[in-house]
């Protein structure tokens, strides 16, 4: 395939030549330029971790509440019946769990704790799961911008549920987060159905997982100077797919956790070339 091929088919150009970006294509990016190009080069390796995959079943959960459409004492058997209907449509990469019933149990306690520390304190004033797309700006000729779907947009700010390994750290959000950057752009570009000023707030939802999940609010604040830094990275991403193309290797980072076989898809395409587990040793 070309690479307008190869990205029209990871929808990042469209028919008439601009660039649309989502904000995990973009922290990808960020993280490792070479993950990035792997993945729209083999898209096929790109494999959902089971990890990933329980927090969707969780998220999907979480929206049939805000949207009534189950009570808050239904939602472990919600979750636990997601997961399974997810299961027998398609199978993840198996990394945090051993089967399908030790994810079921995780995403039950998940939820669970979701709607015990969580739910009660989000303003029921917002839509679930909502699409977006707007342009920022020109860019090597060719118009750029973003696009994305935002858990729970409020009058109030923007929510977004988080099922992570690890509990969140305010300053590490606030400093480095580039979603919270993306999506509140994207409400200041009168993209949601709430329109936002700058400075806006944006709010992670986090249930940790653990044998006893707890979940908690973070708040970060997005200015537009959060916004001109977002739009920096996206033009370097675009100044490499024109410069570099996507035959030949991007610059990586190894030291990320993500390289190993474990967390990345492609590895075997790149430093697993080279290094073989015995090697790390």
């Amino acid at each position: 395939m070309s690479d307008t091929e190869l990205l029209r088919a990871a929808g990042i150009l469209d028919d008439k030549g601009d660039y649309w970006i989502r904000q995990s294509q973009l922290t990808e990016f960020v993280r490792c330029p070479e993950r990035f190009r792997l993945h729209v080069l083999h898209p096929e390796n790109a494999i959902e971790g089971d990890e990933a995959f329980m927090g969707t079943a969780d998220h999907a959960a979480a929206e049939m509440l805000l949207d009534g459409d189950i009570r808050l004492e239904d939602l472990a058997d919600a979750v636990t019946a997601i997961v399974y209907d997810m299961l027998q449509a398609d199978e993840p990469r198996w990394n945090a769990f051993k089967n399908g019933a030790e994810m079921a149990e995780q995403a039950r306690r998940c939820i669970v704790a979701w709607g015990r520390d969580i739910y009660p304190k989000v303003p029921l004033v917002g839509v679930t799961e909502v699409d977006f797309a707007f342009q920022a700006g020109i860019h090597q000729g060719r118009r750029y911008g973003f696009r994305g779907c935002v858990d729970y947009p409020t009058h109030y700010g923007i929510y977004d549920w988080k099922f992570p390994a690890k509990v969140y750290k305010r300053w590490e959000k606030q400093k480095y987060d580039l979603q919270a950057s993306i999506y509140t752009a994207a409400g200041v570009a009168g993209a949601l159905p709430f329109e936002y000023d700058w400075p806006a707030s944006f709010t992670f939802g986090i249930t940790t997982r653990q044998d006893e999940p707890k979940g908690e609010l973070v708040s970060v604040t997005r200015t537009y100077n959060h916004y001109e830094w977002v739009k920096h990275h996206a033009k370097v991403l675009i100044d490499m797919i024109v410069t570099m193309g996507m035959e030949r290797p991007w610059p990586l980072r190894q030291e990320d956790w993500l390289c190993s076989a474990k967390w990345c898809g492609n590895y075997h395409e790149c430093r697993g070339l080279f290094i073989t587990p015995a090697d790390d040793q």
